[in-house]
């Protein structure tokens, strides 16, 4: 999934401008947030358009956008670049709990 990085993404209601524009990618799975967050420790979790997860509607998952469950930070992983091994983070939304 090589998606150029300036492709539109949809509007989240909820999220706001990120300070950084992408993060680690070792492979296209095992990403490493600025915060520190991997796969293995808070994770990153599927979330619609609107920024809900969407663990249990995958219906809803129609576009391959995560959130890091340690800082909130919005990652599209269809701009996984194996070259550069980034993604990108398209916004970011509020951490609860």
């Amino acid at each position: 999934m090589n998606r150029d990085a300036a492709t539109p993404h949809p509007d989240v209601p909820t999220m706001h401008a990120a300070a950084v524009t992408a993060i680690t990618a070792h492979d296209c799975e095992r990403w490493v947030c600025t915060c520190g967050n991997t796969p293995h420790s808070s994770g990153f979790c599927m979330i619609d358009r609107n920024g809900d997860d969407t663990a249990h509607a995958p219906e809803r998952w129609v576009e391959p956008l995560y959130k890091c469950d340690g800082c909130g930070h919005v990652i599209d992983a269809a701009t996984y670049d194996d070259t550069a091994h980034t993604v990108a983070v398209v916004g970011g939304l509020p951490r609860f709990g």
